[in-house]
């Protein structure tokens, strides 16, 4: 996977509406709402920067080995299916997650244009898809 390609997908992100990146692991984590438009990006020395009001977050791009598309069941959201975009490393270790937000309307109904924007996303950068939806 080429850096080019992560840094096309997270510019993509970085302009989507209600998404959540999270960094952390099993026992601390800590999650960014990204807003459509509130969010500057840029890259330098490999990195990947994405900054909003409030945060900030560094990934160093080549250590990204896997992209995921996933679909999982969420205590979070009452059962209902969460959607994400997982980026790892080569051994498999989340390095950044990131959540499609706002997904169902107030009837709990899967909200279409949330559902075709992961689609487009997966459409576009699914050839990155490697192993589970673990990590």
């Amino acid at each position: 996977m080429t850096v080019a390609t992560v840094e096309e997908l997270l510019r993509e992100i970085v302009g989507c509406p209600d998404m959540i990146l999270v960094v952390g692991g099993e026992h601390a984590v800590s999650e960014g709402m990204l807003e459509a438009g509130a969010a500057k990006w840029s890259t330098g020395e490999g990195w990947a920067n994405v900054e909003a009001p409030g945060w900030h977050i560094h990934l160093h791009l080549a250590r990204v080995a896997q992209v995921r598309f996933v679909e999982e069941p969420s205590a979070c959201l009452g059962g209902r299916t969460s959607y994400s975009i997982r980026l790892a490393d080569a051994r498999g270790e989340a390095l950044l997650r990131i959540y499609f937000n706002n997904l169902y309307d107030e009837a709990g109904a899967l909200r279409p244009e949330r559902r075709a924007l992961l689609d487009d996303l997966q459409r576009r950068f699914g050839h990155l898809t490697a192993g589970t939806g673990s990590g």
